[in-house]
Parts: structure tokens; C-alpha cells; sequence
């Protein structure tokens, strides 16, 4: 939080002048400091008759900021109205009504241009007759700095071994002569390409035979005797049984679960097919 005391009628400002210029070097290197970490800091509050304020800081940013005032006596906060032009490093506000620039008291004013302490800063005032403030002392001289103490030597980097000798390769065996190629026969002569043949002629179809007569129609014979009657022959198997008289299944282990026996014939409810049922394990 930033403080500095202001005094007003107008002909007080140039001894307020001779008091920021006594700490000018101090409020510069703040300033250079809180810049490179885009603080926002207000540096000087100015009256400007008869109900203004000429806010002046660093780092302020784009958009309109908030300026809000704590009232001398009074907890209560007012929200000032204020002109700002974005990459400007100076606000003016409008003081509350019924305050002037030369009312007396202690003021706080807090500037914000968003959420978080970097983009607010709060500066504490004096408006009305008062007297002046002081002036900063001088800052001490900073002391002389150490002398940086020498590198330690460094220690002897260690010897690099030997290589081992390589050991000694074997000797590489002769290639065997390659054999040699035998004489390639000579291209025997093409002979010579047939005539070709003439196409036969094609034969005459021969005459058609003449039709045969019809031969004449046999006479008819004699009925044969009577012969023997044959032996009685063996009973066929029992026929079908009509479909509506067949039980209906969904499938054969249900028709074997039913007491179906070997032989009988049964529906299958799921297509209509009749099934005969010729054991227990194998199909139907």
C-alpha cells in the first residue's frame, strides 16, 4: 500500500512538488521493480478543484478501472465515477457530492482494473489544512559488495587405461578355383516349314433307301392253362398312420421323454415333417 499526504489550496503544490523530488530515486526504483512484475501501483493522488481527483501509477491497465473511496470518519466506501483511456497512466476521478477537493481528512483510495492483488493497488491521502509532510530521509549508501571468492582448483582428472591388444585373427582360407565351363553347343539349323496340305474334297452324300413294307400281322394264340396257385407271401409292414392321428413334439428328446418307442412316428411342431423314431441315440 502506497501513502502520501497532499495538501490543498493549489499554491501548497509546489512545496508537495519539493517533497516528491526528495524521494524521487526510491519511488523510481519501486516503480521500475513492480514494472517488470505488471503490478498495478498508484505513485501520486492530486486534487483538482473543485471535486476531482488526477490519480497517476503504473502498469495500469486496458479496460476502466474501479475506483472506490473510504470516507475520513466513515466505514462507508464510495465508488467514484472516472474518465480512463486505455494505455493512459493517468485516471480522474469524480469526488462524492458534498466533498470538495480542499475538505479536510485522511482518505483511502483503492484502484482495480480486475480480480487478484496484482491488478490493485490501495493509496492512503490527506485533503484540508494540515500541515505539510515531511520529507523522506536520505537512503543510506548501500554497503560495498564482497568480493566473489576464487574457484576451487579443480583435482587431477585420472589417467585413461590402456586398450587390451587385439587379439591376432585367424588366417583366411584359400578359395577354392572355380571350375570350367564347358563349350556350349552349337545351334543346329532350323529346317524348312511344310507346305500346307490341300483340303479334301468332300464326299457325295449317298440316296436315301427306299422304305421297307410293313410285314403282315401274326395270328393270335392260344390261351395258356391255368398254372399252379403260388404260396401266400410275406405280410407287408404296417402302413403310415394318418397325420392327424401322430403326436406332435417340439423335438425328438422330448418325443423319447414322452415314451415314443422304437418304430413309431411322430410331427415336429416347430416345421410339420413326420419322423419316425428308429433309436434312442442316433437320428430319427
Amino acid at each position: 500500500m502506497n501513502s502520501f499526504s497532499l495538501s490543498a489550496p493549489r499554491a501548497l503544490l509546489a512545496l508537495t512538488a519539493l517533497s516528491l523530488a526528495a524521494v524521487a530515486p526510491k519511488a523510481h526504483a519501486q516503480a521500475q521493480s513492480l514494472l517488470s512484475s505488471n503490478q498495478v501501483v498508484v505513485t501520486r493522488v492530486e486534487p483538482i478543484l473543485p471535486d476531482g481527483l488526477l490519480i497517476t501509477g503504473i502498469n495500469f491497465g486496458k479496460t476502466t478501472p474501479t475506483v472506490s473511496l473510504y470516507l475520513p470518519g466513515s466505514k462507508s466506501i464510495a465508488v467514484l465515477n472516472t474518465k480512463f483511456a486505455a494505455g493512459s497512466a493517468e485516471i480522474v476521478a469524480t469526488l462524492p457530492a458534498g466533498t470538495t477537493a480542499t475538505a479536510p481528512g485522511t482518505y483511502r483510495l483503492m484502484v482495480s482494473f480486475g480480480p487478484g492483488t496484482a491488478a490493485t493497488d490501495v493509496f492512503e491521502f490527506t485533503i484540508g489544512a494540515v500541515g505539510l509532510t515531511g520529507a523522506q530521509g536520505i537512503q543510506g549508501i548501500q554497503g560495498v559488495k564482497g568480493d566473489k571468492g576464487d574457484q576451487g582448483i579443480q583435482g587431477v582428472k585420472g589417467d585413461k587405461g590402456d586398450q587390451g591388444l587385439q587379439g591376432i585373427q585367424g588366417v583366411k582360407g584359400d578359395k577354392g578355383d572355380q571350375g570350367i565351363q564347358g563349350v556350349k553347343g552349337d545351334q543346329g539349323v532350323q529346317g524348312p516349314k511344310g507346305d500346307k496340305g490341300d483340303q479334301g474334297i468332300q464326299g457325295v452324300q449317298g440316296a436315301q433307301g427306299d422304305k421297307g413294307d410293313r410285314g403282315e400281322k401274326g395270328e393270335k394264340g392260344e390261351t395258356g392253362a391255368v398254372g399252379p396257385q403260388g404260396a401266400q407271401g410275406v405280410q407287408g409292414a404296417t402302413g403310415v398312420t394318418g397325420l392327424d392321428a401322430l403326436p406332435i413334439f417340439q423335438n425328438k428328446p422330448a418325443a423319447i421323454a414322452a415314451g415314443l418307442k422304437v418304430g413309431q412316428f411322430w410331427i415336429q411342431a416347430s416345421n410339420g415333417q413326420v419322423y419316425r423314431l428308429m433309436d434312442l441315440n442316433g437320428g430319427n
